[in-house]
Parts: C-alpha cells; sequence; structure tokens
C-alpha cells in the first residue's frame, strides 16, 4: 500500500526516534490511518519481532486482518513469546494496570502506542509508564482542511443544558434528521435499547450493542450495519474506538462525558470520508461542546498529562453550505450550530480532575 505524504513522515520520524528512544507515543486523530502507517510504514522496518497489542476485539480483528507476520494479543489475556517490539493499539489506555504488566515484562522491547488522544482524564502521563518521545501528525483540523477528513457540523442545545435527553426525545430529534446511517451514544445500556425500540417503531432500522452482547451476535449486526441492513447502532461504550464504518454521516451524543478524549473518539466515528459523503452531522444532544470547545482546537499535551499549548481555530468556509450519572432528563428543545468561542484548555482540564476525584463527585456516581 501506498502511504500518504504525511503518513510516510510520521513512519519515518517514529523510526528515527527509535534510535534514540525506547518507548515512543505516536499521536494522530481518528481517520488518519495509524493502523495503516503501523502496518505498512513500520512493521517492514523493524527488526526482530513484533507483537500488536489491544484491548477489544474488533481492534485485535482489524489487525489480524492486514496479513502481516504479526502475533496479535488481548491486553486483557497473557502475553507469550519473546518480542523485540511490541505496538499498542488505542495507546491512551497504556497506564492502565493489564499494560503496565505488559511492559514490565518486557523491559528491552521497544514500545510504540498509537493513539488518537495521547492523554488521560486522570491526568497520569504516559511519561510515567517510560515513554519519552511523541511523534505529533497532523490533527483533525489539518486533516479536514486538506479533505483527508469530512467536516462535522456540530449542534448543541439552544439552552446550552448538559444533559442526557429522554430516549423519545431522542428518536423524535433524529427521525427530523436526514442521514445515511447513524451511531448514537448512549449513557446507559437501557436507554441504547430503548432508543433503538423507539427508532425501529418510527421505521427507522436500529439496533443496540454493549458490552454484554455475545460477540458473535454483534459481529453480525456489525455486518447488517456496515452493508446498510441496519440504518442506525445505538451501544454504549462499545463504539468509542476502533469502529471504520466511513459512511457514518449522523453522529448523536446523547451522554455526558467530563473526558476530553472520549468526546473526540465518539465525534470521530464521523469524520471518515465516504463517496457521496460532504459532512457529518453531530447532534451533541449533551451538549458536550459547552465544556469541551471544538474537535478542531490544536492541542499539544507533553508526557506529564498536561496541556503544552492550545490554539483555537476554524474550519475555512466549505464550499458545502458518564458515565452513568444520574441526570434529570433534557425533554428535548430546539439546537443551534455550535460555534465555540476560545476556551482555556489548561484550566478546564485541571478544574476536570479535580472534579472527578473529589468525594462529593464519587458520591453522585456510586
Amino acid at each position: 500500500m501506498r502511504l500518504r505524504d504525511y503518513q510516510e513522515k510520521i513512519a519515518t520520524e517514529t523510526l528515527s526516534a527509535l534510535q534514540v528512544h525506547r518507548r515512543v507515543v505516536v499521536a494522530c486523530p481518528t481517520g488518519s490511518g495509524k493502523t495503516v502507517i503501523a502496518i505498512h510504514g513500520l512493521l517492514p522496518n523493524l527488526a526482530g519481532t513484533t507483537a500488536w497489542v489491544t484491548h477489544r476485539k474488533e481492534l485485535a480483528k482489524q489487525a489480524r486482518e492486514y496479513g502481516q507476520n504479526l502475533d496479535v494479543f488481548m491486553a486483557q489475556g497473557e502475553i507469550t513469546g519473546q518480542y523485540d517490539t511490541i505496538i499498542i493499539d488505542e495507546g491512551h489506555h497504556v497506564c492502565a494496570a493489564q499494560y503496565r504488566k505488559i511492559l514490565a515484562g518486557y523491559p528491552l522491547a521497544k514500545i510504540i502506542a498509537l493513539t488518537a488522544t495521547p492523554y488521560r482524564l486522570d491526568g497520569v502521563g504516559l511519561g510515567s509508564c517510560g515513554f519519552s518521545k511523541i511523534i505529533h501528525g497532523p490533527d483533525t483540523y489539518d486533516l479536514t482542511e486538506d479533505g483527508t477528513l469530512c467536516r462535522a457540523r456540530v449542534y448543541i442545545p439552544r439552552s446550552e443544558h448538559t444533559a442526557a435527553w429522554s430516549p423519545d426525545a431522542a428518536s423524535n430529534r433524529i427521525n427530523q434528521t436526514a442521514f445515511t446511517k447513524g451511531v448514537v451514544f448512549c449513557r446507559s445500556v437501557w436507554e441504547a435499547q430503548e432508543l433503538a425500540q423507539l427508532l425501529n417503531a418510527a421505521g427507522i432500522s436500529a439496533a443496540s450493542v454493549d458490552s454484554s452482547t455475545d460477540l458473535k451476535k454483534r459481529e453480525k449486526l456489525f455486518r447488517k450495519f456496515s452493508k446498510g441492513r441496519l440504518k442506525v447502532m445505538c451501544n454504549h461504550t462499545i463504539f468509542t474506538e476502533g469502529v471504520d464504518v466511513p459512511n457514518v454521516d449522523l453522529v448523536v451524543l446523547n451522554r455526558h462525558t467530563l473526558s476530553r478524549c472520549l468526546w473526540k473518539q465518539m465525534i470521530g466515528r464521523g469524520t471518515r470520508n465516504a463517496p457521496g459523503k460532504t459532512e457529518c452531522t453531530v447532534l451533541d444532544l449533551a451538549g458536550n461542546g459547552v465544556l469541551h470547545g471544538s474537535i478542531y482546537d490544536r492541542e499539544i499535551y507533553d508526557l506529564n498529562g498536561k496541556v503544552e499549548s492550545t490554539e483555537s481555530r476554524t474550519l475555512t468556509k466549505s464550499q458545502h453550505s458518564e458515565e452513568e450519572q444520574k441526570y434529570e432528563y433534557n425533554q428535548g428543545e430546539e439546537l443551534k450550530e455550535w460555534k465555540p468561542q476560545p476556551k482555556p484548555i489548561r484550566i478546564i482540564e485541571n478544574l476536570q480532575r479535580l472534579k472527578s476525584k473529589s468525594p462529593l463527585h464519587r458520591l453522585k456516581i456510586a
């Protein structure tokens, strides 16, 4: 496969960094082709044996389908064998206990962490796991401006209220929206199931999946969705990572999150390009944009988990014009297009981390 210019550049910079650094983070956004960069840009140039580690079965399946001489492991299980290099998919999870155990078992191996979001809500930096270099590829703004990614048009409640809508209100709003294929993120399993039922009753073919859904059933539903036999997939914490369906042109956020990382991952499900697709509509029903701003803001994070620099940006004009908290439901209201003002990201991140660690916050979500 021929890599894009920016993919070649990232691969070259990463291989060069590995000559000096034993553990390297590769940061570029959803839809930029991190797996392609690793498989076709890095693997052919890595000496010795390589293992690929991921935490989702869907992501493991994607890695295996590339057909390279690569051993794929789940982070939750045991890694056996001798490896000179370990590639970690969705590398922002690397500070979790199961990954730290893997790293401890391979102290001499080169480690490459692939991620769209090299930071965590808890503020733990990837440097605490021994990573000493971040390769920053082009971000969402850059790749949207050059046409690699599809533009996202975001709508939030006019009141800027930050709460999930009732399944009935969400169903009504989705039913008023023109789209080809949609992914809906719900704040609970029950609400994902209820919303799917309401959409089907309204004549929109829909299904719901969650962590308890049998893997074979999940794969069957995903195939139906990919092939167009299902129009909407409602989910709870399943499609935030590793879902690649380019013709998704509707993303619905019917849950609020304090995590900037998770917010970007969810919107990223709709930013891939596809034939005939000019933009992705994002119905941010829970008003996440009020807290987080715009996905096009430039953010440079350091290895200590801090914001090194930020810059608010707006796309040039197009030619086409808990989280399980007990929120009160928003019963639905008129939406407005979201055009956020510059945000003090460093202050917001610090405040949200403090809030997430406070005893009162933990008591509320218990």
